[in-house]
C-alpha cells in the first residue's frame, strides 16, 4: 500500500500540470475556431451585400470587454440599428476591435461608448449575423476609398484602351480622402484629386469632363489650373476620362 501511495504522489502533480495544459490548449483551439468563424462570416457577408446582407449605421447601447488576442479585443456589443428605408431594430454580436484604434485594454462595460455611431453589415434574413464595419468618425474616408478604389480599376482600363488627346485643366480640387493602394501607390506621398478639364481630342469638338485621380505630391505642379496635360477617353463614353501624363 505504501509503494502505491507513493507513485500515486509522484504522478499527482504531472497530471495536474496536464490538466492545465490540456485547459490551455482547449481555450486556445475554441478561440482560434470562433476567429475562423467570423472571418467566414465576414466574408459571406460582405459578399451577399446587396442581395441578403446591408450595411446600415447603428447607435451603441452598451459595449464590454472581452478577451485580448494579440492587437485587438473582442467586445460584445448591443446596438440600435437603424437601416435606411427599415424599421429600426436592437441586436447584440461580437466582434472585435483593434487596441490602437478604440484603446480596449481592461474588462468590464465600456460605458463612453454608449451612444457612439457605428456602422454595421448584417444579413437581413437572419439579423443574428453581424459584423462592426467602423466607426463613424471613419465612415467618409472609408466609402470614399471604396469608391475610388472602383475608379481606380475603370481608369486602368481606359488607359489602357482608351484615346490619348490634349486636355486643359479648368478646376482642381483636393478632396482630402486617406487612399490605401499599397501594391500601387504609396497613400503617404499622394492626394485624391478631383479635375475639370477641357478636352481636344484629335477628331471632334472640344469638350468638357470631370474625373478624378490620384495623383504623387510631386506631380501636383503638373496638374494645376491653366496647365494643359495629356488625358485618355473612352471612345464609346467620351465623359469617361482619366489622366495619362503631363505635357511636360
Amino acid at each position: 500500500m505504501e509503494v502505491l501511495s507513493d507513485i500515486l504522489d509522484c504522478i499527482k502533480f504531472p497530471l495536474g500540470a496536464l490538466s492545465i495544459i490540456v485547459f490551455v490548449v482547449l481555450v486556445f483551439w475554441l478561440q482560434n475556431r470562433s476567429r475562423k468563424a467570423l472571418l467566414q462570416q465576414r466574408k459571406d457577408l460582405r459578399n451577399e451585400i446587396g442581395k441578403s446582407a446591408v450595411m446600415a449605421p447603428a447607435v451603441v447601447l452598451s459595449a464590454k470587454n472581452g478577451v485580448v488576442e494579440k492587437s485587438r479585443m473582442w467586445v460584445t456589443f448591443t446596438v440600435e440599428v437603424q437601416p435606411e428605408g427599415r424599421p429600426a431594430f436592437q441586436a447584440t454580436f461580437k466582434d472585435w476591435v483593434l487596441l490602437q484604434k478604440r484603446g480596449f485594454v481592461s474588462w468590464g462595460e465600456r460605458h463612453e461608448e454608449v451612444g457612439q455611431k457605428i456602422w454595421v453589415t448584417y444579413n437581413v434574413n437572419d439579423p443574428t449575423e453581424m459584423i462592426l464595419e467602423h466607426y463613424d468618425v471613419d465612415h467618409r474616408i472609408l466609402m470614399g476609398q471604396k469608391a475610388f478604389e472602383k475608379i481606380y480599376e475603370r481608369n486602368k482600363i481606359i488607359r489602357e484602351t482608351g484615346e490619348e488627346a490634349e486636355a486643359l485643366i479648368l478646376a482642381a480640387e483636393d478632396l482630402n480622402l486617406h487612399v490605401k493602394l499599397e501594391k500601387e501607390f504609396n497613400p503617404a506621398k499622394g492626394h485624391y484629386m478631383l479635375y475639370k478639364v477641357e478636352v481636344y481630342p484629335k477628331t471632334g469638338d472640344p469638350y468638357k469632363a470631370e474625373f478624378q485621380a490620384l495623383i504623387k505630391t510631386s506631380s501636383l505642379p503638373k496638374f494645376e489650373v491653366g496647365k494643359k496635360c495629356y488625358v485618355k477617353f473612352d471612345p464609346q463614353d467620351r465623359s469617361q476620362v482619366c489622366i495619362s501624363r503631363a505635357m511636360e
